[in-house]
């Protein structure tokens, strides 16, 4: 795992998602998760990116 980029990434996301669960109204609170899937898709670009350049 790389972990700073887990480091650099988590933060926002966790906040986007507590601020969409405070203020999205209740018949769309289970849209939050897409925080989450979009918080791993970014990690994963990432990681697949920096190997295309030959970086590690």
């Amino acid at each position: 795992m790389h972990w700073k980029k887990y480091t650099i990434l988590l933060p926002p996301f966790i906040l986007i998602a507590l601020l969409m669960a405070i203020y999205l109204p209740s018949g769309q609170k289970h849209y939050v998760i897409l925080a989450a899937l979009v918080f791993w898709a970014f990690y994963y670009t990432w990681i697949f990116i920096e190997k295309k350049r030959g970086k590690e």
